[in-house]
């Protein structure tokens, strides 16, 4: 008699545990896929934010290098290369947004060279550089920063996402 109750309640007690750790294990799956996904969201903020900060560093600076009474002769010596001598750059992805600009005339590209010149410590791959507009201040980022199925190029465009 004694056995029979110790089989039933060993088989009670396996029976609850299989249940807890069933039930544990979904909890944890459903903890573990919240914190991805809330992780993956402070990421890409954190890499919007980065760049963003980049490019009001570049903002900046080229005020700086436009307030210079020589940049019209010498803007070569900072490392910028004039837009209209920029051949050796891929502007595809940028060629719809730089065509909306009236004038282009002012437009400067800074790759890594320029941004070594004017003391901003931040490395960018030969692939990526920013164009910057000194008529009217603008930075344009040359592979643009995708949210939600859009791509945005401009520092303008960023700070409103």
């Amino acid at each position: 008699m004694k056995e029979k109750k110790l089989r039933c309640v060993l088989q009670q007690t396996n029976g609850i545990t299989i249940i807890t750790i069933i039930i544990t294990i979904i909890v944890m799956l459903i903890l573990v896929t919240v914190t991805i996904e809330f992780g993956s969201g402070q990421i890409e903020k954190a890499k919007l934010e980065d760049l963003k900060t980049t490019m009001l560093l570049i903002k900046g600076r080229a005020q700086i290098v436009a307030d210079k009474e020589d940049f019209g002769e010498s803007y070569d010596s900072t490392g910028m290369v004039k837009l209209a001598d920029a051949s050796d750059y891929d502007l595809s992805l940028l060629e719809p947004t730089l065509n909306e600009l009236a004038d282009t005339s002012n437009l400067y590209i800074w790759e890594q060279t320029a941004m070594d010149n004017n003391s901003i410590d931040v490395k960018i791959t030969n692939t990526d550089f920013f164009v910057i507009d000194y008529s009217t201040g603008e930075v344009y980022y040359s592979l643009g920063y995708t949210y939600e199925g859009n791509t945005y190029y401009s520092l303008a465009q960023m700070q409103n996402i």
